[in-house]
């Protein structure tokens, strides 16, 4: 801790100067780390000890703005702008010149350090992530433009199906027989497009696939599997990452198995790849392929067809999930589905707020846009923890190059930029960024998580 002569104002809401120099218990000499995340206690004293004169001890009150300075008339520092949470007054005292008024304060910094990232549907939401990705799993990602998925084929062969209608032509690629451990005989080959003239996708091929899930509460299997290597994620915590060539997945199902899950409304997501086999120089007979079914113990604790509640199936451009509708599916984009950071943190921040944290604070930046009016880039390399702050978050933002994070604190807005680009001195011609212009506080996030 270093001692620095400091000076304590009262502001007013737009934090315009009230009264300067509060007259502070231990004189002029204050800490420069009130605490590690902007949060402490200052005992302020009667100037001369005259009830008559308002020297700011009778002023002071909860929900008022104070101002740390460091080296006041040197070479000033704000070191912390904070709201009075608490003003504990001695009102009465044997002489005037000892009654007190103890603050406690906290500055922004401080608030967002209590609020946790929770998933994202929630922390009462099951499944639950532990940590959150700014890539194709996360629910967030907009599949709006998403075409829908390609039945390829059933995933069993023969001459009839479970009722004596003819079977329609399969994948060339696929015996009728694996996978093998498939409880589900309706179940479908899809992919994110039609095979070529050879049976196959291209070699590196990537497919990714949605579906909006509907669950009751209680236990969900999926039985599911792929073409060449495929992985997938669940209301945003990744559950299979899939396999490295040569090895491949879809002679075998793979069991999504989940003890529990919350009713309503749940996210799955799956990406494939597309392998090159050197016993196959033409390439004949090599598709990307998935397949899966869903099921819950609404009629017994069976994986039979009363208990499937989706599947892959003959008709993803339907509304039912037992003939396979709903499937969403995206082919090799330009760039990864992702998210901007606007959109990422937004996408935490609404969670944490119906949580009941961060109350009253809106955001100065949007999905698409940051409080510059530039815009985000999509990334899809960002990571959030559960159960780490918010702040953490800025802290790692800032280091990692995604973001630079400050605040508002009297109209409790929270503004983000574009890593370095706060203010607008980047440009040319350009000028300095107005620290204190709108009530910004910056405060320095690396030293105080230290």
């Amino acid at each position: 801790m270093t001692i620095r002569p400091g000076r304590l104002d009262l502001l007013a809401a737009d934090e315009t100067l009230l009264i300067e120099g509060l007259a502070v218990e231990g004189g002029s000499d204050l800490s420069d780390e009130l605490s590690d995340a902007g949060a402490g206690r200052v005992t302020v004293i009667p100037d001369d000890g005259v009830d008559a004169s308002d020297d700011g001890f009778r002023t002071v009150d909860t929900g008022q703005l104070v101002r740390l300075v460091l080296n006041p008339g040197v070479s000033e520092t704000v070191q912390l702008t904070g709201l009075v949470e608490v003003a504990q007054k001695t009102v009465l005292a044997r002489v005037p010149s000892e009654r007190r008024a103890v603050l406690t304060v906290r500055d922004w910094l401080a608030e967002f350090d209590q609020a946790p990232i929770s998933p994202p549907f929630g922390a009462d939401s099951l499944p639950a992530a532990v940590e959150i990705a700014s890539d194709w799993t996360h629910p967030a990602v907009d599949t709006s433009t998403w075409g829908n998925a390609v039945y390829l084929g059933p995933a069993f062969g023969g001459d009839v199906d479970q009722f004596g209608n003819p079977v329609s032509g399969g994948l060339g690629a696929k015996n009728g027989v694996s996978p093998d451990g498939a409880p589900d005989s309706f179940v479908g080959w899809i992919a994110a497009s039609a095979v070529d003239g050879n049976g196959s996708h291209p070699v590196d091929d990537i497919h990714y696939l949605h579906l909006d899930l509907t669950c009751s509460a209680g236990l969900l299997i999926g039985a599911m599997t792929g073409d060449d290597s495929w992985a997938w994620a669940f209301d945003g915590a990744l559950f299979e990452e899939g396999v490295a060539d040569p090895a491949i997945q879809w002679q075998s199902m793979y069991s999504l198995g989940l003890p529990a899950v919350t009713a309503g409304s749940h996210v799955f997501r799956a990406r494939g790849t597309n392998f090159a086999n050197p016993a196959n120089p033409t390439n004949v007979y090599n598709p990307m392929a998935f397949c899966a079914t869903f099921y819950q113990a609404d009629a017994s604790v069976w994986l039979e067809w009363d208990n499937v509640i989706a599947r892959t199936g003959s008709d993803p451009s339907s509304a039912d999930p037992l003939l396979g509708g709903g499937w969403k599916a995206l082919r090799n984009p330009a760039s990864p589905p992702g998210l901007t950071w606007g959109r990422f943190y937004r996408a935490a921040f609404d969670v944490t707020q119906d949580e009941g944290f961060l109350a009253g604070w809106t955001l100065g930046f949007t999905d698409t846009l940051d409080s510059a009016g530039n815009p985000w880039a999509v990334r899809d390399d960002m990571v959030m923890r559960v159960n780490d702050t918010h702040l953490k978050f800025f802290a790692q933002s800032a280091a990692s190059g995604w973001a630079d994070v400050a605040a508002r604190p009297a109209d409790r807005v929270l503004d983000a930029w574009r890593p370095g680009e706060r203010g607008d001195f980047w440009t040319s011609p350009g000028s300095p960024p107005a620290w204190g212009a709108g009530q910004v506080s910056q405060l320095d996030v690396t030293r105080r998580l230290r």
